[in-house]
């Protein structure tokens, strides 16, 4: 080594003295840090994302023949691999040259209406054939979750449709009669609904009427002609509303089910079929794309097991909307005024203890709270005053939207107007006495 070698160890030595002591491999060491973080947090999201994703997927459907003689169809809903000492510990029989894991398959296999079930379990052993026909049928109903068989034909008023295709009639029958369902909710939700509430005004106004000492022949005449009208709409309605339901019960699916017995299913309970061991990829991307728009503006149902969750979607981000129209302007004005305008004595620093108290409250607590005495008191009250004739049937008196904005806000005050004053206070002082200094007024200060 040469003297000029020898001669360059020390200076990289103090030079790599001199970067520890700046504290630039803390900073590369932070930043490696929350840089390996948000990528497992993404790694995490992603991991959930495509897990829940699986389940909009049209998976392939079997037909499962087993050893005794029995078929099953279903989805191969998953694979596990058991020690064979396990199965026979659990008392069942296994043929003499079993491996030592065998494969048990869990298989879903719906119509559970006749089966009693949802699932079924198959050892590997039991099985003699399993095969996917593509004329194999899914069908997405309203109740009693999926069911798989075979498409035999489709009924209309109890007649059999006869020289057609049946897989594009199916669909066609199931668009026209979701469009019937539409409007039979829209007749009773609001036209029935509209004139229920017209009776109801009718009977308010005579009650109001009455005990104010106006009822007199000719207010009773104009209320029976009136009341005659709405009957005569409702009787209108109502005529139209047997129409529609009838026309919407009037189409059926025959569908052989895995035990070779026909069932007749209303096409008005089915919302969606297809034969996925018969689609294509691209036939599956975009079931699947549909699925997934499916769950997001549609309507839970069987007790929110199934459908979609387009209510809660809603009903949180209106709830965070008018939590936050609440919040921000109550929290930046109590930290503005807190840290700029209030007197630095004993009141204010017990209003900053308990703000900073409130903030590390359970949620749990603003929960009770907020059905105590926004739910309880304050909608209770609202009731007696201006809703009494509706008692005891609560108006406000009820958790709702509006109560759960007021708790949220509540909870999130404390946290507002800590952050606020935190961001005031890191402006510096010199910023400040520069714009007073130059005629500006504190408001204006504050707001600039």
């Amino acid at each position: 080594m040469s003297h000029q070698q020898i001669a360059q160890v020390p200076n990289q030595q103090q030079g790599a003295r001199r970067w520890f002591r700046s504290g630039r491999p803390w900073i590369w060491l932070s930043a490696g840090a929350v840089t390996i973080s948000l990528l497992a947090l993404l790694g995490l999201i992603v991991l959930l994302a495509g897990q829940g994703m699986r389940y909009f997927w049209p998976h392939s459907v079997y037909e499962f023949e087993l050893n005794n003689g029995q078929r099953i169809i279903g989805e191969r809903y998953a694979i596990n691999q058991i020690p064979r000492q396990q199965l026979l510990d659990a008392g069942i029989k296994l043929v003499p040259d079993a491996p030592t894991t065998l494969s048990r398959y869990l298989i879903k296999t719906g119509n559970r209406e006749w089966q009693n079930q949802d699932f079924v379990t198959l050892l590997a052993q039991d099985i003699r054939h399993a095969r996917k026909p593509k004329d194999l049928l899914v069908l997405e109903r309203e109740h009693n979750g999926n069911a798989y068989g075979y498409l035999v034909g489709l009924l209309e008023n109890g007649q059999p449709l006869v020289g057609r295709q049946v897989v594009r009639d199916l669909q066609s029958s199931i668009d026209r009669t979701r469009g019937l369902t539409q409007k039979i909710v829209h007749l009773r939700q609001h036209q029935l609904s509209a004139i229920s509430a017209q009776f109801e005004k009718m009977r308010l106004s005579q009650r109001q009427a009455e005990m104010n000492g106006t009822w007199n022949d000719r207010l009773q005449a104009q209320i029976r002609a009136e009341r005659l009208e709405l009957e005569r709409k409702h009787q209108q309605l109502m005529i139209r509303l047997d129409a529609l339901e009838h026309d919407q019960k009037s189409d059926s699916l025959l569908l052989r089910d895995m035990n070779g017995i026909q069932r007749e299913i209303p096409v008005y309970e089915i919302h969606d079929a297809w034969m996925p061991n018969a689609m294509s990829t691209g036939d599956k991307v975009r079931h699947w794309a549909k699925q997934i728009k499916k769950f997001m503006v549609d309507n839970p149902r069987e007790s929110n097991t199934e459908g979609g969750v387009f209510p809660a979607l809603f009903g949180t981000m209106l709830m965070v909307i008018l939590m936050s129209v609440i919040v921000m302007p109550l929290g930046v004005i109590a930290a503005v005024y807190l840290h700029e305008y209030a007197r630095k004595n004993w009141f204010t620093r017990l209003i900053r203890i308990a703000v900073v108290n409130l903030a590390g409250v359970p949620s749990i607590v603003y929960g009770i709270f907020g059905l105590g005495f926004f739910v309880y008191v304050l909608g209770g009250s609202i009731d007696q005053l201006f809703f009494s004739e509706a008692l005891p049937n609560p108006t406000f008196g009820t958790p709702g939207l509006l109560w759960a904005s007021l708790t949220l806000a509540l909870l999130t005050l404390p946290v507002v107007i800590v952050s606020t004053e935190e961001g005031l206070a890191r402006i510096p002082a010199s910023l400040r006495q520069g714009s007073l200094a130059l005629g500006a007024t504190k408001a204006e200060t504050l707001r600039r």
